[in-house]
């Protein structure tokens, strides 16, 4: 079973803040799942994945 990320959690490790992961979510940029309670849940592939497609910060 592969590790999933609260929006708190993508939060904490990549410096981008939920509101953001949110959008992402229902933009359909990234693609997430809902767990327990209707939380958004992204999987940890998916989450790496698409940090290495965002642009670089200078």
């Amino acid at each position: 079973m592969e590790k999933l990320y609260t929006l708190k959690e993508a939060e904490e490790i990549t410096g981008i803040k939920a509101r953001t992961w949110r959008y992402y979510v229902h933009t359909k940029r990234l693609q997430a799942v809902r767990g327990p309670r209707g939380k958004i849940l992204i999987p940890a592939s998916e989450l790496e994945k698409f940090v290495q497609s965002l642009p670089k910060v200078r």
